[in-house]
């Protein structure tokens, strides 16, 4: 909850401290009522003028936190949306989605001054405007993707995570819906990226950016953006992904994969073929890395690969500023309008498998309470929609207003989630 009052924004007194602090939670009524159908232009009106009045007062403080780096626009919008009654979604979801909303909208001077004031604090967006759709697979290398992904079962989390991937399996059963969805992956990309590689990533094409090996990140594409029917149907995925097994046993530098993705995802969107883009994050830890890493980068580091060396529980604990700069990087990427769906590998119990959380639980390990924030949240009943209504005819549930994140634990739910036509659907539901 934010106790923070609205006059306290104003001015330039916004500190870089009270934005980490309050990163996770992002999101309002204006948000959800955008995002929803047009049965709610009733509401998006009542909240206009409430948006605008909060923008009118702390709209300066808020361009110098955003433009100075130090936050997004949805950690700076934080308390309008808590004070509109949804502070579990995120403002940068409007924008796209402001015409829907244009013709029944009374006040058309103040439906401009809305379009002009988000168009001042919105990050630098990618480009979107092809029309053909990314999906990108960030992928876990680390040394505890080595564990089986359940206790007393041979196959690892990594193998799971390659299954799943190599199969790309449908949810649909009959033939002609096969058909369909065969079509669908026509106008779809597939691409891979891996982190905590033990060595810098041996793969490098003109114009894709690299990480320099000493920034110690180690992260990099391992399979570039192929038509996902082609992938499926050549099954072009498992050599590129058993070529780089080679360089699993890293640590786990979330916050410099993420940073590098940003660059990546940037670089494949100036080519103007994508109109959407899906960030599928997969990990099975914390990061483990010194902070100074992270901080700056081109700092001299002997890098330890912890995960070779310590159990889960001696695994040093990230600090609280290393958290919040993943959440603050991840709430980045997603500002510039890519979709993120993360997924948490575990073998305990203590998440419920097969559902999507609208709030975080206290008796969640750490992982995957950062995991659960880094995802995109979606508005409404997403279980109405397709394909979410097949998962939940497979036992799957979904909170109202839910995030994009779920617990894995076994290969058939990581089957279900990690199929294209589940991230093709989160791409609609955005």
């Amino acid at each position: 909850s934010l106790s923070l009052s609205l006059s306290s924004l104003q001015g330039s007194k916004l500190s870089c401290a009270w934005f980490q602090a309050h990163a996770s939670d992002m999101g309002n009524a204006l948000t959800s009522v955008l995002l929803r159908c047009t049965s709610y232009q009733a509401e998006f009106n009542s909240a206009l003028p409430k948006a605008l009045a909060f923008f009118d007062e702390n709209l300066n403080a808020m361009k110098e936190a955003v433009h100075g780096g130090r936050a997004t626009l949805d950690i700076v919008a934080a308390p309008l949306m808590t004070q509109l009654g949804r502070p579990h979604l995120r403002v940068s979801m409007i924008i796209p989605h402001l015409d829907s909303f244009r013709a029944g909208c009374p006040d058309q001077e103040g439906f401009h001054r809305l379009e002009r004031v988000l168009r001042i604090l919105q990050s630098d967006r990618f480009r979107l405007s092809g029309k053909r759709r990314l999906v990108f697979f960030l992928l876990d290398f680390s040394g505890s993707m080595r564990v089986p992904l359940t206790e007393g079962q041979e196959v690892q989390r990594i193998d799971a995570v390659f299954n799943s991937l190599c199969r790309l399996q449908s949810l649909r059963r009959s033939d002609p819906e096969q058909a369909s969805y065969r079509e669908r992956l026509q106008s779809v990309d597939v691409a891979v990226g891996a982190f905590g590689l033990m060595g810098p990533a041996p793969y490098a094409r003109p114009g894709i950016p690299r990480c320099p090996p000493e920034e110690r990140v180690h992260a990099g594409e391992i399979f570039p953006p192929r038509c996902a029917l082609e992938v499926l149907d050549q099954d072009l995925l498992r050599p590129e992904l058993e070529r780089a097994q080679e360089l699993i046993g890293g640590a786990t530098n979330l916050l410099g994969a993420l940073r590098w993705s940003e660059a990546y995802l940037n670089a494949l969107a100036l080519s103007g073929e994508y109109g959407s883009i899906a960030l599928c994050l997969l990990s099975d830890g914390m990061p483990n890395v010194p902070d100074k890493l992270s901080a700056s980068p081109s700092a001299s580091w002997a890098p330890t690969w912890v995960s070779s060396f310590f159990s889960r529980k001696e695994e040093p604990a990230p600090s609280s500023s290393m958290l919040a700069a993943v959440e603050l990087q991840a709430s980045k990427i997603a500002g510039r309008g890519a979709v993120i769906l993360s997924a948490f590998l575990s073998d305990t119990t203590n998440v419920a498998p097969r559902r999507m959380f609208r709030e975080e639980q206290q008796h969640w390990e750490e992982g995957a309470k950062l995991m659960f924030r880094c995802a995109t949240s979606v508005p409404g009943r997403i279980w109405d929609q397709h394909p979410f209504n097949l998962l939940q005819e497979l036992g799957w549930k979904f909170d109202e207003d839910c995030r994009l994140f779920a617990p894995i634990n076994t290969q058939e739910n990581m089957d279900h989630l990690f199929n294209l036509e589940t991230l093709i659907g989160s791409l609609a539901a955005e």
